[in-house]
């Protein structure tokens, strides 16, 4: 009775989802009812086949799947019966989440519907999403005595692997032989670069239209989509050659008949080969790895390895193009590595020898012209085994650097000849006052400033190099305002502070002094990043109380800790800026010195200031820089001078750079 009842309920809910999702017509009125999700179905799993004659109701059942990313699937229906058993068409329906049908493979051109055609009893489809599917069967059972449904994933059955052949050889491999399936998709891992001539042979006599895809799976955003690289209905024998990049592919046909035969096979084409074409390290004119620059950094020039394929572990070789190479530009080439547990090889050509535990090991590297891929070029490079080590042969290499405290800062490796500019390759210690990360990232608290912090890294593929960094620690913003007891220029502290401190920094010193030497006012200046004075001033000099800082005084100071001096004072930029004579080492201001003594930016001013401008002045301008991101130049022009006494503007010089950008 409970069965009569489960039936009966079965069937109620047929008729409501029959009527959800059909087309009235009542009167002129169409109606088009949005698709219900069944509440009644059978959970079934992929890569298997499941009996589901006893879940056939009426002739009628679903069947929820979970998938899981984006994937071609087979599916396929299998009647059993005493008598001869067919499959009229739309017996297999495949359902997204809401219910509704859809497409085999949603590309441009091909709308088939994932649904058998006539006496077929599976077909191929693409899932592009994850999450339930399902399965609409619709099917007789009517002297039928078993029906099996399958959902099997399309896997990778082909390899591509130019590394397993000869870098001339035109090899031939072949996914599909002599198949009769209506649909069939096949899944390729081309592991690099190449150029194929692919061939479709139909072997029957009574040839039928079918669609052949050729497709690229990518992934953008963790989402997986497919790039069309062909797609053409056909019924006889076609081939083509076309440039494939590494990847994985989808190669195939949709909606053949049943009188066809088909054969697909690629093969791989080559026009221009030769090792010779890749030279390494080639003279001590032309940029090298630093296989060259390091490890046989003591050499004499006449016997380093120019040329030569060995690379000690941890260091690298700079491979170039000859002249008879379709392009010497290393960029137009897709690179390669044999095996990256042995060597990396990056866009730019620069092989990296990894650490090896064996005397030595060898490793091919292959060059794919990308616009030609019928044009490729092999080398093999052997890696060696390193036996020195730090305490008998070490490799040093210093770096000087400035930090503010409280203040992440990346140690700076661009301009050392390091084996790697990468500052995850490197186990790095510091000491006190100064924390390091492993990604090469400072941060010094206060009481490091005014001290010299060691920091060592140590080269993860090398031991026996280390990159050792002195650290001085600076103040990162200090405002200064000379006091006479009669006029407040100290008033722009305060206000600019708060500015500055929310965007870049909270480590801020101020100090306003009643006099101070040259040594101390010379200090401030080199233990700064950015440097603030309100005081008097003159073309060539800063007033600091009990004398003058003039510019004959900054001659062989190092300022190239600075990053801007904002000088608010009189007279200071007299005469104007000019980069000709920064670079003649002629300045005519202070100005002008500084910036020869390695500021990056100097703004001063060519005419008398006001203590109220200076003290309003400092703020607008942080304003600008900090809130707006302007540059100095345009944080400038940008203030509103409407309740200044003068305008600003019309009187700064900036010297340096006028485009730095402050605030970071």
């Amino acid at each position: 009775m409970k069965g009569e009842k489960k039936k009966l309920f079965k069937k109620i809910c047929t008729i409501i989802l029959f009527l959800y999702c059909s087309l009235f017509v009542i009167g002129n009125i169409k109606l088009n009812a949005a698709a219900v999700v069944p509440t009644d179905y059978t959970d079934i799993f992929a890569n298997s086949t499941i009996d589901i004659t006893d879940n056939m109701d009426d002739n009628f059942g679903v069947f929820r799947f979970n998938n899981f990313g984006s994937r071609f699937v087979e599916i396929s229906l299998v009647a059993t019966s005493d008598s001869s058993v067919s499959y009229p068409s739309g017996s297999i329906q495949v359902k997204n989440a809401e219910y509704r049908l859809i497409k085999k493979c949603d590309i441009q051109g091909y709308q088939s519907n994932a649904m058998n055609q006539n006496n077929q009893n599976k077909f191929t489809v693409y899932l592009a999403n994850s999450g339930y599917h399902y399965l609409e069967i619709n099917y007789d059972m009517t002297e039928i005595t078993k029906l099996e449904v399958s959902i099997n994933i399309v896997a990778s059955t082909n390899t591509i692997n130019l590394f397993d052949y000869g870098q001339s050889e035109e090899f031939t491999i072949n996914p599909l032989v002599n198949s009769n399936s209506l649909d069939k998709i096949i899944q390729i891992d081309i592991k690099q670069s190449g150029q194929y001539e692919i061939s479709l042979t139909n072997s029957s006599q009574q040839n039928s239209l079918y669609r052949h895809v050729l497709l690229r799976k990518e992934t953008n955003n963790s989402e997986d989509y497919l790039i069309v690289k062909k797609n053409i209905n056909i019924s006889s024998n076609v081939s083509y050659t076309i440039n494939l990049d590494k990847g994985f592919y989808y190669i195939g046909y949709f909606d053949s008949s049943e009188t066809n035969i088909i054969s697909i096979s690629m093969t791989r084409k080559i026009t221009q080969f030769g090792s010779y074409h890749l030279v390494p390290d080639p003279d001590r004119w032309t940029p090298c790895g630093n296989q060259i620059d390091l490890q046989e950094r003591n050499v004499d020039i006449n016997n380093k390895s120019y040329r030569q394929t060995n690379i000690t572990e941890g260091f690298t070789r700079l491979i170039y193009l000859d002249s008879s190479a379709p392009s010497t530009s290393r960029l137009d080439y897709d690179w390669y590595s044999s095996d990256e547990d042995i060597a990396k090889i990056t866009d730019y050509g620069t092989v990296l020898a990894l650490p090896i535990n064996v005397y030595q090991k060898t490793v091919k590297v292959i060059a794919v012209y990308k616009y030609d891929m019928s044009k490729t070029f092999v080398k093999e490079f052997t890696v060696v085994n390193d036996n020195d080590m730090y305490a008998s042969n070490p490799i040093d290499i210093n770096i000087n650097m400035e930090i503010a405290p409280m203040h992440y800062t990346y140690i700076d490796l661009s301009k050392a000849d390091v084996p790697i500019n990468m500052l995850q390759y490197y186990s790095w210690i510091s000491t006190t006052n100064v924390s390091v990360d492993g990604w090469g990232r400072l941060l010094a608290n206060n009481n490091a400033l005014g001290t010299t912090v060691n920091i060592v890294g140590t080269y993860m593929y090398n031991p026996k190099v280390k990159i050792k960094v002195s650290v001085n620690t600076v103040i990162d913003v200090r405002f200064l305002a000379y006091n006479d007891g009669y006029v407040n220029r100290d008033l722009y502290f305060t206000p600019t502070a708060n500015i500055i401190k929310n965007v870049r920094t909270s480590n801020i010193e101020t100090k306003y002094y009643t006099s101070c030497s040259n040594d101390e006012l010379i200090n401030w200046l080199e233990t700064c990043r950015l440097f603030f004075i309100h005081t008097h001033g003159e073309q060539n000099g800063i007033y600091r109380g009990n004398g003058i800082l003039n510019s004959a005084d900054l001659a062989s100071v190092d300022l190239t800790n600075l990053q801007m001096a904002l000088l608010l004072t009189c007279n200071t930029g007299d005469g104007g800026y000019s980069q000709s004579r920064v670079d003649a080492n002629s300045p005519i201001n202070i100005v002008e010195r500084m910036v020869a003594c390695g500021a990056e930016t100097v703004v001063g001013f060519n005419d008398v200031t006001y203590v109220r401008d200076c003290n309003i002045f400092a703020p607008d301008f942080a304003r600008q820089t900090m809130n707006n991101h302007l540059s100095v130049q345009d944080a400038i022009d940008s203030i509103d001078y409407s309740s200044y006494y003068k305008n600003m503007s019309s009187i700064a010089v900036i010297g340096g750079n006028a485009e730095n950008e402050i605030w970071n």
